[in-house]
């Protein structure tokens, strides 16, 4: 990849889904910090980056609010 941008049909697919459920939440499964075009649209951003072989259940856990994100 020689660019930090998501694909152009990324970016579009997350718009359109944040025109349609002002509560959207993206989940970003990236190995490197990404440009967010979109990122006033959505509710959250969640950057799973290298989550493992538990990623699912980690994942849902955070958005079904089981677990709490690490503080920064």
């Amino acid at each position: 990849m020689s660019s930090i941008d998501l694909s152009s049909s990324e970016n579009s697919l997350i718009s359109a889904v944040a025109a349609a459920n002002p509560n959207t939440v993206v989940v970003l499964n990236t190995g490197s910090a990404v440009t967010m075009p979109w990122l006033s649209s959505v509710k959250g951003v969640l950057e799973a980056w290298y989550p493992g072989q538990e990623d699912g259940s980690a994942i849902a856990a955070l958005l079904f609010g089981n677990a709490d994100p690490p503080a920064t």
